[in-house]
């Protein structure tokens, strides 16, 4: 009889050290207050979007001018939707 054993190398995420790497140096780039952020419109260049960071909890951040936000996270860093969520809206990046 033969005895075989099968292993995989993929079966644990740990014996790929530089998925296990990548994973453990992941940063998130976060709205500080204080920094005002913008972005351009989709439909027309000269349109600017900006929002000034005024207070911040871990889900929500408060703008100069009233709105509280919703963060999310996206590629590595923190975005919000300061116009609503809708096909073409303005999406500010924490990184940009």
């Amino acid at each position: 009889m033969n005895d075989l054993t099968t292993t995989r190398p993929n079966d644990d995420p740990a014996a790929d050290g530089f998925a296990a790497a990548r994973l453990d140096n992941r940063t998130t780039t976060a709205f500080q207050v204080g920094r005002t952020y913008s972005t351009r419109s989709v439909c027309d260049h000269d349109c600017i979007f900006s929002i000034t960071v005024e207070s911040r909890t871990a889900c929500f951040i408060t703008t100069t001018c009233g709105k509280r936000l919703k963060v999310s996270e996206w590629d590595g860093a923190e975005t919000v939707a300061p116009e609503g969520r809708y096909s073409m809206c303005p999406i500010i990046n924490a990184s940009r």
